[in-house]
């Protein structure tokens, strides 16, 4: 499948980015990774072009890292949720408008913990493959029952990839959810994005 082309950023202001980050990495303490140029990341690209088109008034991003899909949708109310505090205040320093102005609520979160509030639009991409399908599904079962609006949209990625631990399944995943879904294909490390939508009640 071919996606939309990613604009680069000017040479020089990448290169100023990534530095700053790799800097924040090494004076937190945490995984160099995090600091990765967004050109080899075309699939948040995709996620914010379809959380742009579904036009959420409530986003939830548990997982999120440095925020770099939830800080750039603009929603009434956002929630970057990550299980490092260490994690959250490098977030915040990448995303200091966001901070200041609580145009993004940023919290110590992990998967499967109670979540407050209601949202039209969950993202949970990038660290679900260490999750077993089993444990994976009721957390999902979890947030479309009790945080996810009517019509509201899930999205998670998978991977056919036998590096990662878990390759899901999403119609494991999403049985029983009354969920209607969509696939796209096509990304680095063999990921597919899964766009799915609350069409019923759990």
């Amino acid at each position: 499948m071919i996606h939309e082309a990613i604009k680069p950023a000017h040479p020089l202001a990448a290169r100023l980015t990534r530095g700053y980050r790799q800097i924040l990495c090494w004076l937190l303490g945490i995984e160099r990774w995090h600091a990765g140029a967004e050109e080899r990341h075309p699939y948040r690209q995709e996620i914010l072009r379809r959380l742009r088109a579904h036009a959420p008034v409530a986003l939830l991003e548990v997982g999120a890292g440095l925020g770099d899909i939830v800080c750039r949708v603009k929603a009434r109310q956002c929630v970057s949720g990550d299980i490092s505090g260490r994690v959250l205040c490098a977030a915040r320093l990448c995303h200091p408008w966001q901070w200041i102005t609580r145009a993004v609520r940023f919290r110590k979160m992990r998967l499967g913990e109670p979540v407050t509030g209601c949202f039209d639009a969950v993202v949970c991409v990038n660290f679900i493959h260490a999750i077993a399908p089993v444990e994976l599904r009721a957390h999902f079962r979890s947030l479309v029952k009790n945080n996810l609006m009517a019509q509201g949209m899930l999205v998670f990625d998978v991977v056919s990839n036998p590096t990662y631990r878990y390759n899901h399944d999403p119609d494991f995943l999403l049985h029983g959810l009354g969920m209607q879904w969509e696939t796209v294909a096509g990304f680095e490390f063999g990921r597919s994005l899964i766009f799915a939508h609350k069409t019923g009640g759990v």
